[in-house]
């Protein structure tokens, strides 16, 4: 648990990316070197964050969910990522998923949404979920996943979806910020409270 002023921010571990240790280049002589373990390889969390914000309770990210996906990239080495482990950390902190009330996503990849449906059913049943307009046509209208493009139509049909179409306040403390790149409509979000101020990077 981290205090950035009166905002309370907790870490939710859902699982890990394992990639091969020069998967983000030569880490030798970096002060990153460390994060490369004895196969080689570096282990990364899969997370969301509880944010507590005024009266409202929000979660940053939603995960892998319970799922495990496994490839090998063309430049060698193998990657695995797997979640499940985000509704017992959320239990752990004393929050059940209907009392989430907003769900910011970084961006539409699957390791950061995994947790917002499952078996077709909204996991956190009275949040809105918002994140970068740009993402909508890549990873919903065109996206490789029609359970998720699905879903997503049927939960902006409720009027639970609401893109982010501009930098700015989404939450009492929680700003977003438009960093396109990693996805067009990836957002960072800016935690701020008094003279405290945290940024969120997602995969920027």
């Amino acid at each position: 648990t981290v205090q950035i002023g009166e905002l309370r921010v907790e870490v939710l571990r859902d699982g890990s990316s394992i990639v091969p240790g020069d998967f983000f280049g030569s880490l030798e002589g970096s002060r990153h070197a460390s994060l490369v373990g004895a196969d080689g390889r570096i282990e990364l969390p899969i997370a969301g964050l509880l944010v507590r914000s005024g009266e409202r309770t929000v979660l940053i990210d939603a995960g892998m969910g319970p799922t495990s996906v496994e490839w090998q990239p063309k430049s060698g080495g193998s990657l695995r990522l797997f979640g499940g482990e985000l509704p017992a950390a959320l239990a752990e902190a004393g929050v059940a998923p209907e009392q989430v009330d907003l769900v910011l996503a970084t961006h539409l990849h699957g390791d950061h949404v995994g947790w917002i449906f499952q078996e077709g059913r909204p996991f956190f049943p009275n949040a809105v979920v918002r994140f970068g307009a740009g993402d909508w046509e890549p990873w919903v209208e065109r996206g490789p996943d029609p359970a998720f493009r699905a879903n997503m139509r049927a939960l902006a049909r409720a009027g639970r979806i609401a893109p982010i179409e501009r930098d700015g306040e989404v939450a009492p403390g929680i700003s977003a910020l438009h960093t396109p790149g990693h996805t067009p409509g990836h957002q960072c979000f800016v935690l701020s409270s008094g003279t405290a101020r945290a940024m969120i990077l997602g995969d920027a």
